[in-house]
């Protein structure tokens, strides 16, 4: 309806809702959730990769303590560039996105609390072989420059799967409201 001293176009005018102050969007506590999958997401498959891969040489390291295997079936830059991608998903993940799931959840607490603990035994069970089986039978016919490579690799990745382990009691942690006994 044209009220006194207005005309046509003022009246279409106040029927027209105006556009909202801020664009729709997602939420931020919505954005937060998926970078924080997202980031777990790429450090489980590190970890998975880790173990997938590693299998065979620790095979071979159990079978055959002493000699050191020639050629390994997985490509050390690929590693190397997966336990980057890994701990750059986990140190961003520690210093930018904070944990978006918080208590009172003990069972699902427990279940990654558990995952957190099993996540680490494979690094543990290779730097074990690799330490007090594989090293002392060693010879003399060792290649030293290869075997320096695959200890830093190995220390590389015993450190991601340690953060990534990390990751997982945190976030048993935060949905047991931090109450472990």
């Amino acid at each position: 309806m044209i009220k006194r001293g207005e005309t046509p176009s003022d009246s279409i005018a106040e029927e027209i809702p105006e556009p909202l102050a801020e664009p729709i969007s997602h939420s931020s506590a919505g954005r937060g959730v998926l970078t924080y999958l997202l980031l777990m997401a790429v450090q489980l498959f590190g970890s998975d990769f880790i173990v997938w891969k590693g299998l065979p040489a620790f095979r071979e390291l159990v079978l055959a303590p002493g000699q050191q295997p020639a050629n390994t079936p997985y490509d050390d830059n690929l590693t190397l560039a997966v336990l980057m991608l890994m701990q750059a998903a986990y140190w961003y993940r520690l210093l930018k996105v904070a944990i978006p799931f918080k208590g009172g959840r003990l069972s699902l607490s427990h279940l990654f609390l558990f995952l957190g603990r099993l996540n680490f035994i494979f690094g543990s069970a290779v730097f074990s072989i690799v330490l007090f089986r594989h090293l002392p039978e060693l010879g003399p016919d060792t290649d030293v420059v290869l075997m320096a490579r695959r200890g830093v690799l190995m220390v590389i990745t015993l450190f991601a799967l340690f953060c990534f382990t990390l990751e997982l009691e945190r976030l048993g942690d935060a949905l047991g409201e931090n109450k472990r006994e």
